[in-house]
């Protein structure tokens, strides 16, 4: 879900119409919503006065709405991983980073986000159950696939994997990580 002025940056501030200054935007009143009007444009709808952070967020979160349509996050099955990983004999996963796994017959995926302003350098296990569900059995390659800005991919052996994902969060950051079976 998407709140209204969201995808650039809207911050909700000031008193909107009815509401007071409450961090929240208003559509229930006459009242402007400053950063979608940027976005508006004079009536253009391209963005145009739009900051290049702006821009830049905008166009993460439209990253974000087309890898909605994969065929494991639109229609596949989900996994919470953030249980087995905050096992008390399991270190390296904080409670400010929640991982789970989107899966279909055709993609598995596994999604982790960094909820903490500081960066973290966590380790992701993928319990037995999990890998039986998804069918990765020996040999499975990893492919980072959003944020597009990282280019990793690598190939995990059932043999290397009992130890984890080993993966770098930055701030209020996530990662989606295509899995496929060799």
């Amino acid at each position: 879900m998407i709140y209204f002025g969201q995808e650039v940056g809207e911050t909700g501030a000031g008193e909107a119409g009815f509401s007071g200054d409450d961090g929240r935007t208003t559509h229930f009143d006459y009242w402007g919503v400053p950063a979608h009007q940027k976005w508006m444009n004079a009536g253009k709808f391209d963005g145009g006065q739009l900051s290049g952070d702006q821009k830049k967020l905008r166009s993460i979160y439209a990253d974000i709405l087309n890898i909605s349509q994969e065929p494991a996050i639109a229609t596949g099955e989900f996994y919470d991983l953030h249980y087995y990983n905050r096992t008390d004999n399991f270190k390296g996963y904080s409670n400010k980073v929640y991982a789970y796994l989107r899966y279909s017959a055709d993609q598995n995926l596994l999604i982790i986000c960094n909820f903490d302003s500081n960066p973290q350098n966590c380790t992701i296990k993928i319990p037995e159950d999990a890998l039986n569900r998804m069918k990765l059995t020996g040999n499975f390659t990893t492919k980072v696939l959003m944020p597009s800005t990282i280019d990793r991919s690598s190939t995990i052996s059932s043999e290397d994997y009992p130890g984890g994902f080993k993966i770098e969060m930055n701030p209020y950051s996530f990662q989606i990580v295509q899995l496929t079976s060799l």
